[in-house]
């Protein structure tokens, strides 16, 4: 398959695509581990103890519930108000939205940029 690099091929519906920051992406591998190991939800207590930062608690919270707000995560409120959370997108969801990002963010949606770019990279790196 060739690709016409007169042509920019643009990246659709990549306005809300951002990657998570790194105490997000703590959270959710907290979460997404226990998930693994048969936990269905998690609270922010257990986040914040497994969790290795200088963050204070409120902050885990806080970053929780972003997190819950942009859909990476439920939650299920209980009777002692303590809220259960679980992740609605996988690993692999998380992974693959990364690169569309970076196209959007440094090549303007223009994934024939990106190609182009990538090449020029291996170029270089060739000895």
């Amino acid at each position: 398959m060739s690709i016409d690099i007169k042509q920019p091929i643009l990246l659709t519906n990549i306005a809300d695509i951002r990657p998570l920051g790194p105490l997000e992406l703590q959270i959710m591998q907290v979460i997404w581990r226990r998930e693994e190991a048969g936990e269905e939800t998690t609270t922010i207590r257990q986040v914040f103890e497994v969790i290795e930062s200088s963050s204070a608690y409120t902050t885990v919270m806080t970053i929780t519930h972003r997190l819950r707000d942009k859909g990476c995560l439920k939650q299920v409120k209980s009777a002692r108000r303590t809220g259960y959370y679980y992740s609605t997108v996988s690993r692999q969801e998380v992974g693959q939205e990364l690169p569309k990002w970076v196209v959007s963010e440094f090549f303007d949606g223009d994934l024939t940029k990106f190609v182009i770019a990538d090449d020029r990279l291996q170029v270089a790196f060739t000895f």
